[in-house]
């Protein structure tokens, strides 16, 4: 069952999602989405997919997304 895997398909964690198949292969392939290539199929670990969009989340106050640090070498 789709409900108990902690990991999804593109197919089904597009559905999790609510977006279109296309949309999800964009965003994997482009590193917005979290993902692991697992024998040539993407895998969407579930628990990282809700990680993913409570940090999308509108906050109060108009933020929307958390900055990153800036990166000092």
């Amino acid at each position: 069952h789709m409900q108990d895997a902690p990991y999804l398909t593109t197919e089904e964690a597009a559905a999790y999602l609510r977006i279109k198949e296309r949309k999800l292969y964009e965003m994997a392939a482009t590193g917005a989405a979290p993902c692991s290539k697992v024998t040539g199929k993407w895998l969407f670990p579930r628990a990282a997919l809700d990680r993913w969009i409570e940090a999308g989340m509108a906050q109060p106050g108009g933020l929307t997304l958390p900055q990153a640090p800036p990166i000092i070498g």
